[in-house]
């Protein structure tokens, strides 16, 4: 799915599709129960929820399989001509563990940046600027927060999969040929294709 060489930690996708734009989107709502935003399996198991909005889609794991590093998957639809449907996937996680990793940044790099500031004033003054080694304990920091987030990220590829699942399945139909979904760009992950 993702290689373990990539170094992003929100993979994304993109292919072009034969369905038009609207048709994908009614499609996604169709697989996500209609009004309910659930998507059944065979077995009455509820494999992913989600919204449909105007020009995008948002698949989420269903709240009683929701773990701590569990991704959603952010879907852009836009036509592609002279026909057919560009659609673009991004995985990531939830917005509040997106946004707990940001903050984790943010504060990393304000302690490191005013710990280096305080070590240069101090070693300009002439005293020891023991405070400059926050600049290196800060790269360290971040780099151990990134080390975690790519852990996580390992935690979350079944899911990841699931949730990849439910939007082949709305893209599958009788109107589709074999060889009607293909790739853009070699943008996409280089162990994660579109099984169409």
């Amino acid at each position: 799915m993702v290689a373990m060489t990539d170094v992003r930690l929100r993979p994304r996708f993109e292919f072009v599709t034969p369905v038009e734009p609207n048709d994908v989107l009614r499609r996604l709502q169709r697989v996500l129960g209609g009004g309910t935003g659930t998507r059944q399996a065979p077995g009455g198991a509820c494999t992913a929820t989600g919204r449909v909005f105007a020009s995008s889609a948002v698949l989420k794991i269903p709240s009683d399989q929701v773990h701590f590093w569990s991704p959603q998957l952010e879907i852009s639809v836009d036509p592609h001509l002279p026909e057919g449907s560009v659609v673009r996937g991004l995985f990531g996680p939830r917005p509040a563990i997106w946004s707990l990793f940001v903050a984790l940044y943010v504060g990393i790099a304000f302690a490191g940046g005013m710990g280096v500031i305080y070590g240069y004033a101090q070693w300009s003054l002439g005293a020891a600027g023991h405070a400059l080694w926050s600049g290196p304990a800060a790269l360290a920091a971040s780099l151990l927060v990134y080390l975690v987030a790519r852990h996580g990220r390992q935690l979350g590829m079944q899911q990841m999969r699931q949730l990849r699942a439910a939007l082949d399945e709305a893209l599958a139909g009788d109107d589709i040929p074999a060889e009607g979904v293909h790739h853009l760009r070699p943008r996409e992950d280089s162990n994660f294709r579109h099984p169409v």
